[in-house]
């Protein structure tokens, strides 16, 4: 009866979305068969969630071995893409998980061990903050190298690249370090069913750091980017009209083909960014909180971001043909395990009649011939 009771009350925590403490099982009763009707959605949250953390995972692991196996990836600016890679594979690979956990058993794992509710919270602000802040970054890279190179190798060579990785680390770990100091606060959030900020314990943090800092400010920068990258192609293209009767000039004014595949990875990625964080930033900023369905819907957006940035890589050329050199040696390597495996089953396989038979005729024909060579070397040995 008391382990009833405790269901029911973590089903009313689910349920409205509003309750950080455990309420009585009297106030659940009512809101039972609410939750029985909304079953299916919750289910079907749980599944997209683990669907997701899989492709996600194993896609982030491909953009890291690509970007390191491959030669024409390997080359300074695509630390930038590691450093997302490996951010988003934090969020696939750690968060999902948990946030499947905490929909499973409505967060009475958390609420039993609060430092790993702690963890995962610290985890979730961090890897998101500088999963985006990653993003922008890529896309500031593509900016200089297309509208400053003279000075590109100046600002991205050997020397600096390991400071700037470190800086975006560390402007993921101020977001999230003001739950430590009281203006903020973690908790397992009902909303989303994990263990995040409490983005209701004080608005102002919420809005005027976490969301302005960690959001809106590396979407402008990537807007910007996109934006100074696009006039200089269309400057470009215009120059190219004006000079149209001086081919060698307008040859010089021509964009690369290798430019205007950035230009579109870069839109793609900054289009994929606004369409998965916008819904969750408006119920946030403006603390819309009445619907809990919606929020798990904002939340699970949010995080499917991660999942989805390796496939944007794809557009590239290079990527998509390391992703296929990767396919073909783990085909190749499939291909020779079922070999070895076919020829250990054959020469181990129970030995039949006919088989005894063939290695007995077998055998006596060597042991013939060895007997007529021996007989020949007597012989012959005799005659010397």
């Amino acid at each position: 009866m008391e382990e009833e009771n405790v269901k029911n009350t973590t089903i009313t925590m689910a349920t409205r979305g509003m309750t950080r403490t455990l309420n009585s099982s009297d106030s659940a009763k009512s809101d039972q068969s609410l939750l029985d009707s909304q079953l299916p959605i919750l289910y079907t949250y749980i599944t997209l969630m683990i669907f997701t953390s899989l492709v996600g995972t194993v896609g982030n692991i491909v953009v890291i071995v690509a970007v390191v196996t491959s030669k024409k990836l390997r080359v300074l600016q695509n630390v930038f893409i590691i450093n997302l890679a490996v951010a988003d594979l934090l969020v696939t690979a750690l968060v999902n998980p948990f946030a499947v956990i905490g929909a499973l058993d409505m967060g009475k794992l958390f609420y039993r061990l609060p430092a790993l509710c702690e963890f995962i919270a610290t985890m979730v602000v961090t890897s998101c903050g500088c999963s985006i802040w990653s993003i922008s970054a890529v896309s500031v890279n593509r900016y200089i190298y297309i509208c400053h190179r003279v000075i590109y190798s100046k600002i991205y060579n050997q020397r600096t690249l390991p400071f700037m990785v470190i800086g975006l680390w560390l402007i993921a770990f101020l977001l999230d370090l003001p739950n430590y100091l009281g203006w903020g606060d973690h908790i397992f959030d009902t909303r989303q069913l994990l263990c995040n900020y409490d983005y209701s314990y004080n608005l102002s943090y919420t809005r005027y750091h976490l969301i302005a800092l960690g959001v809106i400010v590396p979407v402008c920068v990537l807007c910007y980017s996109y934006f100074r990258i696009f006039m200089t192609f269309r400057s470009s293209s215009r120059r190219m009209r004006q000079h149209a009767t001086n081919p060698s000039s307008s040859q010089k004014e021509k964009p690369q083909t290798a430019d205007r595949r950035v230009l579109k990875t870069v839109a793609i990625i900054c289009i994929v960014f606004l369409v998965m964080w916008t819904p969750y930033s408006i119920i946030v900023v403006f603390d819309l909180h009445y619907q809990f369905w919606w929020f798990l819907l904002a939340s699970f957006m949010a995080f499917t971001n991660s999942s989805v940035n390796f496939l944007v890589y794809a557009i590239d050329r290079n990527f998509r043909q390391a992703y296929s050199d990767i396919w073909k040696r783990i085909v190749s390597r499939c291909d020779c395990l079922v070999t070895k495996s076919d020829a250990i089953v054959t020469t181990g396989r129970k030995k039949t009649g006919s088989d005894v038979n063939d290695e007995i005729t077998e055998s006596s024909g060597n042991t013939n011939v060895a007997f007529e060579s021996s007989m020949t070397s007597n012989v012959t040995s005799n005659y010397l």
